[in-house]
């Protein structure tokens, strides 16, 4: 094909592909117009939602398409963060959510469950109150209903911050299932303030104020959601299972309801964002973070600058 190829395409393919900087085009993109890039993200955070769509139906068909649960599901995913995501991710996928409606007035339960499950309780004898009674009631419901728990090491603790242990994250999931256990049920809310508002007002028990884990006294915080967590968890957890699920039914208003969302969301604070930006692509809002993420991901890494509006752009200058 070289002789019906224009040779200065070829020469500007290959430059693409052998550059070693960030990205292929880091040095070019100040010539692609705005227009070009405004476009490409619309459609990419498209491709990310479509891409998360997989995730979310795939734990549909596990759960026999119960879409609360689907709902916790990943909801949990969207506490462990980006390390100990697939181990909440496993501890919700085993649980019977049968039993969250049954013990949801009954914070001590909830927890024994949880940290009981999670393998937070075995192998341990810590001297304290606190957690002698969590032992203690989950050996009981373990005798009651018979649980195939995880096992402690597959929770991580290196390098976080103490407030995304897992310890500290499951506390604070037990307050939230605590107040409600069917949140699948906010995808039908009109304003993204009440969702908001209503995770504002998680708590924790009071054992958690000075402490990130067991046994390790620590000075006194904050048990509360931050602002930041929960913008995190719509956009990890609430966003994807209401396009997916609008996906599912064939309801266009719950999909532009996921798109809506993601408009009005702030931008995320991550290395991919800031690093686009220093290259003058500017994500306004949490839609467009999510774009940057998945052309970085997708696209940049893999280098498939054919596939991508950008490099066509590029290319055909």
């Amino acid at each position: 094909m070289k002789d019906y190829i224009d040779q200065s395409l070829l020469e500007k393919y290959h430059h693409l592909m052998m550059n070693e900087q960030w990205i292929a085009c880091e040095n070019q993109l100040h010539k692609v117009t705005e227009f070009t890039i405004s476009n490409w993200l619309d459609r990419l955070i498209i491709e990310r939602l479509e891409s998360k769509m997989v995730m979310v139906n795939s734990w549909a068909k596990v759960t026999s398409y119960e879409w609360q649960k689907v709902q916790l599901i990943a909801l949990a995913r969207a506490f462990g963060m980006k390390v100990n995501n697939e181990a909440f991710e496993k501890l919700m996928t085993q649980m019977n959510i049968n039993l969250f409606y049954k013990y949801a007035d009954d914070p001590l339960k909830l927890e024994a469950l949880l940290f009981g499950c999670a393998g937070f309780l075995t192998g341990k004898n810590y001297q304290e109150d606190y957690f002698t009674e969590l032992k203690e009631e989950y050996e009981y419901l373990n005798h009651l209903h018979g649980f195939r728990g995880l096992s402690s090491i597959e929770w991580k603790f290196l390098r976080m911050r103490p407030y995304n242990f897992p310890t500290f994250r499951l506390a604070q999931f037990s307050g939230l299932l605590h107040k409600r256990v069917q949140w699948f049920e906010f995808l039908q809310v009109e304003s993204l303030e009440v969702l908001k508002e209503d995770l504002n007002g998680i708590q924790t028990s009071s054992y958690w104020k000075n402490h990130f884990h067991f046994h390790k006294l620590s000075k006194d915080h904050n048990t509360t959601l931050t602002r930041d967590f929960i913008d995190h968890i719509i956009l990890n957890a609430f966003v994807p299972v209401l396009f997916s699920y609008g996906r599912y039914v064939g309801n266009q208003g719950l999909q532009q309801k996921a798109l809506d969302w993601l408009q009005v969301l702030p931008v995320e604070k991550n290395t991919i964002v800031k690093s686009y930006q220093t290259q003058g692509i500017c994500a306004k809002t949490a839609g467009e973070s999510q774009a940057l993420i998945h052309l970085y991901k997708q696209y940049c890494t893999t280098k498939r600058c054919l596939d991508c509006a950008i490099g066509y752009a590029l290319l055909s200058r």
